[in-house]
C-alpha cells in the first residue's frame, strides 16, 4: 500500500462520521426552528416593548406610574425592566423580525448549551437530537411568544450546568453564579427557580456531609465553605437592581401566591397531552437513573426532584422541568440505553457510506422544507383570533382623544401600546407591579358583576368603557341609566356617558374594514 493511500482510507471514517453528525445537526436545529419559530403575540407583549422605549427615553427605569387611572403616580416596581430593554432595542432596530430573531437566538442559546454539556458526557448527537426534539413540546410553553422568561430558561440552563459542571470536577465553575444572579434578577422574576435551585443544591450536598459513607467531606471543611460562601454570594447579588432590596422581597411576595385567573399559573392537568408527555419524562427518568452506570451526583438529583414536582403547582414549570431533565437525566439515559441494547454505551462507529448520502439528502431536503414552511413567520407575530379588539380600539383611539378607559385585564397593554399615556386604563397586566390589592379586587368584582361592582366607577372617573361580551359587566352596563352602548361586535362593546356618545357616531363604518377579532393581524 502506497504512502498517498493509507491517509486516504484513515480520514474516510472521519468524513463520514462528520457528515453523519452535520446531517443531524442540522435536521434537528430545522426541526427545532420549525417547532419555535411560530411566534403569537402575548397579551403583555405591547408593554413589554413600550414600557423598554421608555425605559430607554428616560435614561433609567420609569418609578411612577403613567398609564394607569386606578393607580395613577403609584409606586412601579418594573421586575423585568432589563428584558424590556432588549426587546425595546430589537424592535427599534427591526420590528417584529427584531423581536422574533431576539427570541430564536436566545432559544437556540439555551438548546446549545445542553447540547454542547450533554456531547462532553460522552452522549450520542442521535439521542440528544431525539431529546430535544421530544422536551421542544415542553418548551413552547414558554418559548412560543416573546416574553422574559426566555432569559430564565437560559439563566436556568446555565445555573444547572455550573452545577453539574463542579459536581464531576471544575471547580471554577460555581465562581460564574453571582454574576449570572446579578443579571437574572433584572430579567425576570424567575431567579427565583435560580436561588430555589441553589439552595437546594447546597442544602443536599450539605446533608450528605452528615454521612461520612458518603465521602463528601466534612461539614464547614474548606470544599463546604466554598460552596457556601457561592451561594451567599449569589443570594447578596440578586441586591445589585434599581430597587435594591426592594425587588427580590417584592418577588417573594408576589411570586409565591395562587394566581386563579391565570391559566399557565394552575396545575399540570395529567390527562392531557402536555401531562401524558409529564408523566411519561418522569417514568423515563426513573428508569434511566435506575439502569445508568453514571455516577449519579447527589445535588444535581436532589435539584432534578424538586424541579420535577414543580408542574404540578404551576404548568409553565414544564418547561423548565424538560431543561432539568435533558440536562440532569441525559447522560444517564445514555448509559441506561447502552445497558438496553445488551452491551456498554459506545460511540457511533463508522457509517457506511450509502447510509451516509441517504442521511445527508434527507436532512437537506428536510431542512429545506422545514425553512420554507417556517420562513414566512419570521416577519409577522400574529394575534390570536378572538385575543384583542383592533377595531373597537381604534374606534376609541379616535373618540377619545385624552380620558379614562376601563378595559379588560388581558387588553390593558394591548390598549396601552395603541392609547398610552393619552389615554389611561384601569387594569393591566402588571397587576402587582403597579396596582394595589384593593385596586384589583374593584376591578374584579367590575367585571364579574359582583357585589358593589361599580366602586371602580364611582371612585375614579371613567370616560369610556371596553369591555368583553362575555362578561357580566356587559349586561350591567347596557341596563345603566348613566352609560349607554356605541359599538359592538361579537368581541367586544363600548359604553360611553351619554355627553360622550356623539363623538362615537360614522367610527363603527370608518374602521370596518379593521377585523374586530384581529384575524389575520399581526403585531406592529
Amino acid at each position: 500500500m502506497t504512502p498517498t493511500v493509507q491517509p486516504r482510507l484513515a480520514a474516510r471514517p472521519r468524513l463520514l462520521s462528520h457528515v453523519r453528525d452535520a446531517s443531524i445537526i442540522l435536521i434537528t436545529a430545522a426541526a427545532l426552528f420549525s417547532v419555535l419559530a411560530p411566534t403569537i403575540a402575548d397579551p403583555d407583549l405591547w408593554g413589554h416593548v413600550k414600557f423598554g422605549q421608555d425605559t430607554l427615553g428616560n435614561g433609567g427605569v420609569v418609578r411612577h406610574d403613567p398609564y394607569s387611572y386606578t393607580a395613577a403616580g403609584a409606586e412601579w416596581i418594573n421586575h423585568e425592566w432589563l428584558s424590556e430593554v432588549s426587546f425595546a432595542l430589537a424592535y427599534n432596530l427591526a420590528g417584529p423580525s427584531g423581536l422574533i430573531a431576539l427570541k430564536l437566538v436566545t432559544c437556540f442559546t439555551t438548546l446549545a448549551i445542553v447540547c454542547a454539556w450533554l456531547r462532553s458526557r460522552g452522549v450520542r448527537l442521535i439521542l440528544i437530537s431525539m431529546v430535544l426534539l421530544a422536551s421542544s413540546v415542553l418548551l413552547r410553553i414558554s418559548m412560543g411568544t416573546v416574553r422574559p422568561q426566555i432569559y430564565t430558561l437560559l439563566f436556568f440552563t446555565l445555573t444547572l450546568l455550573c452545577l453539574a459542571s463542579y459536581e464531576t470536577g471544575h471547580r471554577r465553575s460555581l465562581l460564574a453564579l453571582p454574576a449570572l444572579f446579578a443579571l437574572w434578577v433584572n430579567l425576570h422574576g424567575g431567579v427565583l427557580a435560580g436561588v430555589g435551585v441553589v439552595v437546594v443544591w447546597a442544602g443536599a450536598r450539605s446533608m450528605a456531609r452528615l454521612l461520612p459513607s458518603l465521602g463528601m467531606g466534612r461539614i464547614l471543611d474548606a470544599c463546604h465553605r466554598y460552596e457556601l460562601g457561592i451561594v451567599v454570594a449569589s443570594l447578596l447579588a440578586t441586591l445589585l437592581n434599581p430597587y435594591g432590596a426592594a425587588l427580590p422581597l417584592f418577588l417573594l411576595r408576589t411570586g409565591t401566591v395562587p394566581r386563579p385567573e391565570i391559566s399557565e399559573w394552575q396545575p399540570v392537568e395529567v390527562t392531557s397531552v402536555l401531562g401524558a408527555i409529564y408523566l411519561a419524562l418522569g417514568a423515563l427518568s426513573l428508569a434511566a437513573l435506575w439502569y445508568s452506570r453514571r455516577p449519579k451526583l447527589l445535588g444535581m438529583l436532589a435539584v432534578y426532584a424538586v424541579v420535577a414536582v414543580a408542574p404540578i403547582s404551576a404548568v409553565r414549570h414544564l418547561s423548565l422541568y424538560s431543561l432539568a431533565f435533558t440536562l440532569v437525566i441525559g447522560d444517564h439515559l445514555a448509559s441506561a440505553w447502552g445497558r438496553w441494547r445488551g452491551g456498554p454505551h459506545r460511540s457511533a462507529g463508522c457509517p457506511s457510506p450509502r447510509f451516509t448520502l441517504v442521511l445527508a439528502a434527507v436532512s437537506l431536503i428536510g431542512t429545506a422544507l422545514l425553512l420554507l414552511r417556517s420562513g414566512p413567520r419570521l416577519s409577522c407575530m400574529e394575534l390570536p383570533v378572538g385575543y384583542y379588539p383592533p377595531r373597537a380600539v381604534a374606534i376609541v383611539t379616535a373618540a377619545v382623544p385624552q380620558g379614562n378607559m376601563a378595559v379588560h385585564f388581558n387588553w390593558g397593554e394591548y390598549a396601552i401600546w395603541q392609547l398610552g399615556p393619552d389615554v389611561r386604563v384601569s387594569m393591566d397586566g402588571r397587576r402587582e407591579t403597579v396596582y394595589a390589592e384593593p385596586a384589583y379586587e374593584a376591578y374584579n368584582r367590575f367585571v364579574t358583576g359582583k357585589r358593589d361592582w361599580e366602586q371602580m366607577l364611582r371612585e375614579h372617573p371613567t370616560d369610556v368603557a371596553l369591555v368583553r361580551r362575555v362578561d357580566a359587566v356587559y349586561n350591567l352596563l347596557d341596563l345603566h341609566p348613566r352609560w349607554e352602548l356605541v359599538y359592538q361586535d361579537d368581541l367586544s362593546a363600548i359604553f360611553a356617558p351619554p355627553d360622550r356618545v356623539a363623538a362615537f357616531k360614522g367610527l363603527a363604518e370608518r374602521f370596518s374594514h379593521i377585523p374586530h377579532d384581529g384575524a389575520g393581524m399581526c403585531f406592529q
